[in-house]
């Protein structure tokens, strides 16, 4: 904006400010741009000689600004400074402070002379942006480039967090600042160092946070898992004095975009993850009456009883249990890269485990766990030695491409199977998994599906391994193990599967024979005093155990369009205190649950059925 529409609209903020607060509300602002999300057709104005961001092949922006030209620093920080003089509660800096995900341009910035010329003074030398992506994304060991790459753009956009915290604190010292943000393994191809940016925001050692987690229109049901995951991965490595205030996205607005019944499970569902507030997009931005929009003073109403409730049973020091999902937020740092890779190979995909663990009915964790963790993919780069060993000692699920990286990195004696090499689906007639083992809970000789799978790995299992499945061909002739499970020299039960699970796990072509595989897995690898609470006679029914002070909650929610009663399994705990049903846009109500006892855990079957959306919160001792 130029300084003639700051003009106009601060003197619009002085006006309307007055009426919310007599009203008896807070008041947060949120300018919307930064570096600015995406040209649109805009380009800069008179006077804006700014530097705008550069693609990794070389494409200029029109109007999106780069973090390291002084001038658009100076202007953003002085605009939020002018804004934070009307006396706002919260100023939000946009989810456009990013570097990736800035259209037209490819992939992102920031590649700009401004950007290389720092570089360049790190390096000692002036340096092309040709040059350095060459270094950056050199096949095989990573060139130390990429981390002092990495490290000037953390810097830069650390250093131009400060000035607008600066300025905003110097206009307003009971200011907050809150931070909008995007996926964090995106980030993480950034190089942000969370800690380090929120220092760099807070005021008072304060600040608010807007995680990202629930997507712009209706989606299908199990996309609420990956809600759940982000929220928890986010909660995990936020400040303790930084507030979290998720929003739920709608866009461009309305019924007719996300229905009420999504909109109410995700504001549940960051609840029930201790969210200290709601930001709820409702009204277009086109100018009209709010009374025009119908149906959302309903909905709302409809809402809050559960929300109320879920607010007082699940606050912020509640942490998730269950199987570790792991961040990698070192794995951009550490990938090996094939030739000819493109910037985005840098990101990493560490959420994708969860999206098989949820729609077995197995809870999980977005952090490392002392019960069994999983590891998948490219991201087995992201762990220095220690953190590997570690991990080879105790409960670990590997995919093919992790297995064939830990053997790479020397640790190849300790996974049970020697790779070798890969079949490709077009070269290769491999077509099924069949299940040689009664350990996985399914009957031997069960044939699963593989041959949507674009390359599986050619592995036998060592002396010592137990085979579960094995890989045949179309004949039914076998090519080698597909699931192997092996206890090593380190005390640690490993189990390996032939699948790149990180890329292709839909094509795994989950079903209720893969299920009870998946939970047969994890309760092996976990061993009998740390198996996480798991969902049966269900599909995609997600399970989410929490613990704090106040107690310990388990909660089941039917992801699938057909309604279903499904069976807890929670391990040790004695009894349900209390079972509680929530409907979307319903009051809370007690459920009816039939409870039994054995094996050291609890079955907690629900006798009334739950319809999309439903959820059971149980309250256990």
């Amino acid at each position: 904006m130029t300084a003639a529409e700051l003009r106009q609209l601060l003197g619009m903020y002085r006006k309307i400010i007055p009426i919310f607060r007599k009203a008896g509300l807070g008041v947060s602002l949120n300018p919307w741009s930064t570096t600015l999300h995406t040209e649109r057709g805009r380009s800069l104005r008179t006077g804006q000689n700014f530097q705008t961001m550069v693609s990794p092949s070389g494409m200029r922006s029109r109007a999106v600004a780069s973090f390291a030209c002084p001038r658009w620093r100076k202007y953003i920080a002085n605009i939020y400074g002018q804004m934070a003089k009307l006396g706002f509660d919260v100023l939000w800096i946009e989810d456009d402070f990013r570097y990736h995900n800035h259209a037209p341009l490819d992939w992102g910035g920031d590649f700009s002379p401004a950007m290389m010329k720092l570089f360049s003074a790190k390096i000692g030398r002036k340096v092309s942006r040709q040059e350095l992506l060459k270094k950056v994304l050199r096949p095989g060991k990573p060139h130390p480039w990429r981390a002092v790459w990495l490290a000037l753009w953390r810097e830069c956009s650390e250093q131009t967090a400060g000035m607008i915290r600066d300025a905003v604190a110097r206009a307003n010292p009971k200011a907050m600042l809150g931070l909008m943000s995007s996926n964090p393994d995106m980030h993480a191809a950034e190089g942000r160092d969370w800690q380090g940016l929120f220092g760099a925001l807070a005021i008072g050692g304060k600040a608010w946070h807007r995680p990202h987690f629930a997507a712009y229109g209706d989606v299908e049901g199990a996309g609420l898992e990956h809600g759940y995951s982000l929220l928890d991965e986010q909660k995990r490595f936020r400040p303790a004095r930084v507030e979290s205030h998720p929003e739920i996205e709608n866009f461009p607005f309305g019924r007719f975009r996300k229905s009420d019944t999504q909109t109410f499970m995700q504001m549940a569902l960051a609840k029930i993850m201790g969210s200290e507030g709601l930001l709820l997009d409702l009204h277009p931005m086109t100018g009209n009456g709010v009374f025009e929009e119908k149906g959302i003073g309903d909905m709302l109403s409809r809402s809050y009883p559960a929300l109320d409730w879920l607010g007082r049973h699940f606050d912020r020091s509640m942490e998730t249990r269950g199987i570790g999902v792991p961040s990698f937020p070192a794995a951009p740092l550490n990938r090996r890269l094939p030739g000819g890779a493109a910037f985005s190979r840098l990101f990493c995909h560490s959420i994708n485990p969860g999206y098989v663990l949820c729609r077995c009915g197995i809870a999980y964790q977005r952090a490392f766990s002392s019960s069994a963790n999983v590891v998948w993919g490219n991201n087995a780069w992201g762990l220095d030695d220690g953190q590997v060993k570690k991990l080879l000692g105790g409960g670990l699920w590997l995919d093919a491409e992790a297995a064939e990286i830990f053997a790479l990195r020397g640790f190849g004696n300790y996974l049970g199977v020697e790779p070798g090499g890969w079949l490709e689906r077009e070269k290769s007639l491999y077509a099924m998994e069949k299940v040689l083992s009664g350990q996985t809970g399914v009957r031997p000789g069960f044939n699963l599906s593989c041959n949507l799978m674009r390359r599986v790995m050619q592995m036998e299992a060592r002396r010592g391994a137990e085979i579960w499945t094995e890989l045949i061909d179309c004949h039914g002739r076998r090519l080698g193990a597909a699931l192997a499970v092996y206890r090593n020299a380190l005390g640690g039960t490993v189990a390996v599967s032939a699948f790149p699970m990180v890329d292709e796990w839909p094509n795994w072509n989950l079903n209720f024979q893969r299920q009870a595989l998946a939970q047969s897995l994890v309760k092996r690898l976990a061993g009998p005093g740390s198996r996480p609470v798991m969902v049966q006679r269900a599909p995609r029914c997600m399970a989410i155990e929490m613990e704090g002070a106040s107690g310990r909650l388990v909660t089941a929610i039917n992801l699938s369009p057909d309604p279903a009663a499904p069976e807890i399994i929670v391990p040790r705990a004695r009894a349900v205190e209390e079972a509680t049903c929530i409907l979307p846009l319903q009051r809370p109500a007690a459920a009816r649950v039939r409870a039994a006892s054995g094996g050291g855990s609890l079955a907690v079957t629900v006798r009334n059925e739950l319809p999309f959306g439903g959820m059971l919160i149980l309250s256990l001792r």
